[in-house]
């Protein structure tokens, strides 16, 4: 096949689901002002392109959780091509904050945790189907910015990746996959 990844069913047979979670209150961080209009505008365009999303709100690190392990094991999965994940909320450089984060080690989800819960073998139905994860939140106390300048001269990048497949391997039924394959994440800042 030319496609990268094969869509198999037509578009009227195919079960596209999103996960989007969004913290807007905290017990002890300040609210998250704007973060409707950011989750309605993430809804509208997941929907346009053919996702039903359930929409999940306001949970601490252990609900969340729980929520992507739920939505990890959806029948659905099954005749999909492929997923969205966002998540919305307060982050530290450990994570995603709960709704009762008060620090940075209380009441965090860690990008780990999204990563195991729809991993190859934990969420076998989308295997070989991309999983496009999208995290709107801070990832730690510095300030994101940088002085530049205009006349740097250009690093040019020394390609020396050296990776040799494996010989012997055979064409047959059973294969080996990365554990954690197929997976696009988009941060909104950098740590």
């Amino acid at each position: 096949s030319s496609q990268i990844y094969p869509i198999h069913l037509p578009l009227e047979k195919r079960t596209r689901r999103a996960l989007l979670i969004c913290n807007i209150e905290f017990e002890h961080l300040s609210r998250r002002n704007g973060a409707e209009l950011d989750m309605e505008g993430m809804t509208r365009l997941l929907e346009g392109l053919g996702y039903m999303v359930d929409i999940h709100r306001n949970l601490t690190s252990q609900e969340m959780a729980v929520v992507m392990k739920d939505f990890a094991r959806r029948k659905e999965h099954l005749t999909s091509d492929s997923t969205f994940l966002v998540f919305m909320s307060h982050g530290v450089r450990a994570g995603l904050c709960g709704i009762k984060s008060s620090g940075e080690n209380t009441d965090i989800l860690s990008p780990d945790t999204i990563y195991k819960e729809f991993n190859n073998e934990h969420c076998q139905a989308l295997l070989g189907k991309p999983k496009v994860v999208i995290i709107q939140s801070c990832r730690g106390d510095r300030i994101g910015s940088v002085m530049v300048s205009d006349s740097a001269a250009p690093a040019v990048p020394n390609p020396s990746w050296d990776h040799a497949f494996p010989a012997g391997l055979e064409d047959d039924a059973i294969c080996q996959v990365h554990l954690e394959s197929d997976f696009a994440t988009l941060h909104s800042s950098t740590p």
